[in-house]
């Protein structure tokens, strides 16, 4: 199974220029970045959750890798051509078409980078953009910040690449080589350790419907609200388990979760990548057992969201569900005893009901 590219990032704002592809593997919504080495091959794919950031363009052809195969390099050409392909697809692009390239130095120096063009030619590429981006007070200036760079990512290189490095973890480094149910069993014994999440990410893009990886994510997950530990790594676990069938009816962690946000409402901004994953946190919110607190978050949140597109969806339950929890509370102060007994059912009535709406169209 590999890893197929989903968009591409824009970050050349609709000039010829490098982009950023994001990937997805199939089973899983979260988008990764590719990680290579100074050979152009892929020693990791990361869960990138900013993409959201940034204007992005679709592929018109598909490409894939996977860890330890060649990377995947976009650009926009000359032409406006949206370009992928490996380092050697890549090179072999830049030497038919280097004439043309040139127009663009911003480009055209980007590629003799990529392409391993000797440092006396890469100094006049630097030149090439520094006169045609910048006033002159400037110049030279930033050719020597291109020159320290360089230097500099050649010493990291010759470092990462060295045999013995001094900061290089071994089980990180030899993560790739291990099966699937190695992982599982690591992660079992190692709850606490600072490294899980990056390990349970691997195992779970190995097998990712393995029931047994949601129900260890959600225990690590209790740990870390429950302690307020250092959430690194925290929301990218949080939007898969959220995701899996095995959330749906975790009282357990929607207590822990709702006690989490409730308290703070302020914390919730770390939680707004991807955009599904406030609609997700918001559908395992207990607002039976805090209602004013739910209510108070609710009211934030839609405050917080309104009007920005990506939330759309958010919003609309969030505006709903804030109905819904001011008939529960009404309900909660009738003095008839039928009434307040069965008012604990309409949350979860509307819940259930919202989600139906929305899986046949009708919302």
């Amino acid at each position: 199974m590999k890893f197929k590219i989903d968009v591409i990032i824009d970050i050349s704002s609709e000039k010829p220029g490098l982009l950023i592809p994001i990937f997805k593997i199939e089973g899983s919504n979260l988008p990764y970045a590719q990680e290579m080495n100074d050979a152009y091959e892929v020693y990791d794919m990361k869960p990138y959750l900013e993409s959201d950031y940034y204007p992005y363009v679709i592929p018109e052809v598909s490409a894939f890798t996977d860890i330890g195969e060649r990377g995947v390099i976009c650009l926009r050409s000359y032409d406006g051509r949206i370009i992928c392909g490996n380092i050697g697809e890549i090179v072999e692009h830049y030497n038919d078409e280097r004439e043309n390239i040139a127009v663009f130095p911003t480009l055209d120096m980007q590629l003799a980078r990529l392409c391993g063009d000797p440092l006396a030619v890469l100094m006049d590429k630097w030149a090439a953009v520094e006169r045609n981006s910048f006033k002159k007070p400037v110049r030279g200036d930033w050719t020597d910040g291109e020159l320290r760079v360089y230097q500099k990512s050649r010493s990291i290189w010759d470092r990462i690449n060295a045999k013995d490095g001094p900061d290089r973890d071994h089980f990180l480094d030899t993560l790739n080589q291990h099966s699937f149910e190695f992982l599982f069993r690591w992660l079992v014994k190692h709850p606490t350790s600072d490294h899980w999440a990056v390990v349970w990410l691997r195992a779970i893009r190995l097998s990712p419907f393995d029931e047994r990886m949601p129900m260890i994510a959600k225990d690590w997950l209790i740990g870390k609200i429950l302690s307020y530990d250092d959430f690194n790594d925290f929301r990218i676990v949080l939007f898969l388990y959220l995701e899996s069938d095995a959330s749906e009816n975790d009282t357990d962690f929607s207590d822990a979760l709702t006690e989490y946000i409730i308290e703070d409402a302020e914390r919730f901004h770390q939680f707004l990548h991807p955009p599904r994953l406030p609609l997700l946190i918001l559908q395992k919110l207990d607002a039976e057992t805090e209602p004013a607190g739910a209510l108070r978050f609710v009211g934030y949140l839609i405050e917080r969201l309104e009007g920005d597109e990506r939330y759309t969806n958010t919003t609309d339950f969030a505006r709903n569900f804030s109905k819904a929890i001011h008939v529960y509370i009404e309900q909660q102060r009738s003095d008839d005893e039928f009434t307040k007994k069965h008012s604990t059912t309409i949350l979860r009535e509307w819940k259930k009901e919202y989600k139906k709406r929305r899986r046949d169209g009708r919302l």
